[in-house]
């Protein structure tokens, strides 16, 4: 008998050494196209909304689950995500008949057989961090405070005292044409220029025979309204939860004994629920306050209420004695890996 054990032991672990090098791929997709983050034990797995997405290299018999949708009106799904080792199962997320999302399996085989990557399919591996591409915009607008300066200047020379009146007019043979007319009266001069239906005329008096240079400079500022360009993503603002108060002995105890006095289940829930959001507790006290409930759903309610609230986590497991169900203790787990 003690040779089969033996054997039975030896083959149960052999199973469980290939499970864990055998990995899997998981895919989901929505069956009405609604686009959803996925979130195994914890984990985002895509950081857009996808209606397609492909888990690879998944090195677990199953994962809890959470869809949450991008249309706020449906809410989320929570289910446990079973796999096949060294297989690609295809799960479809659709409505069954009461309205509600569920998982429904499509289909199982080999990752060498494996279909090919869809173009809408996005793919992801498992335990790889979930970036946000960076991107650098290919034209960017000047930013708020910077202004440009344009300068436009125009000289204009002018030699007069010509002893005789004098006009030329001069053709260059391709559409241009230059008149010039100098009168000795007064020292005057007009010049016009017509250049391809262009003209330009400039007409300067003077009382003496020197030249005569006129400038004429503008300058323009103009400013930018637009609001100056954030390369990258900004840091996402994190935010610290409030400080809470680890309950002493004395405390704890009169607390327990207050929730013990109430006579029906919701009315101690509530005190229970009161007494845990503003205190921090440990996971001896969590276990005690379940001890308080008469019912195996209402002690897991509990659980999952103060997990948030028990500031030693890594010592939950102690709660799982107050069970009574192995059910229960596999559901909490589930939870707890959701958050």
């Amino acid at each position: 008998m003690k040779k089969i054990l033996l054997a039975t032991f030896a083959l149960l672990l052999c199973v469980q050494l290939f499970g864990q090098t055998a990995k899997s791929n998981c895919v989901l997709f929505t069956e009405n196209g609604e686009r959803f983050y996925a979130i195994l034990n914890g984990q985002r797995m895509n950081d857009e909304p996808v209606t397609n997405l492909k888990v690879q290299d998944l090195n677990q018999p199953n994962y809890a689950l959470k869809v949450i949708f991008e249309n706020k009106t449906i809410g989320e799904m929570n289910k446990t995500l079973y796999l096949e080792s060294g297989s690609e199962v295809v799960y479809a997320v659709k409505l069954d008949k009461k309205g509600a999302y569920k998982l429904a399996m499509r289909s199982s085989v080999p990752i060498a057989q494996a279909a090919p990557v869809a173009p809408q399919q996005q793919v992801v591996y498992w335990g790889a961090p979930v970036i946000t591409p960076v991107v650098t915009p290919t034209n960017p607008v000047t930013p708020v405070g910077t202004s440009t300066t344009v300068t436009e200047q125009t000289v204009t020379t002018t030699t007069v005292g010509s002893p005789t009146g004098m006009n030329t007019n001069v053709n260059t043979g391709n559409g241009e044409n230059v008149s010039m007319n100098v009168t000795t009266d007064g020292f005057g001069m007009n010049v016009n220029i017509n250049t391809n239906g262009m003209g330009t005329g400039t007409t300067v008096g003077t009382t003496s025979g020197t030249a005569v240079t006129t400038t004429t400079t503008t300058t323009t500022t103009t400013g930018n309204s637009n609001p100056p360009v954030v390369y990258g993503n900004p840091q996402p603002v994190i935010v610290q939860p409030a400080p809470c108060t680890h309950m002493n002995t004395s405390d704890f105890n009169s607390a327990l004994t207050s929730i013990k006095a109430k006579s029906f289940e919701d009315s101690k829930m509530t005190m229970a629920k009161q007494i845990t959001s503003k205190n921090c507790m440990d996971a001896s006290q969590v276990k005690a306050i379940m001890g308080c409930f008469d019912f195996e759903a209402t002690k897991l309610e509990f659980a999952k209420y103060a997990y948030d609230f028990c500031w030693e986590k890594n010592n939950y497991f102690k709660v799982n004695d107050a069970f009574t169900f192995e059910a229960s203790i596999e559901e909490l787990d589930a939870y707890i890996r959701t958050r």
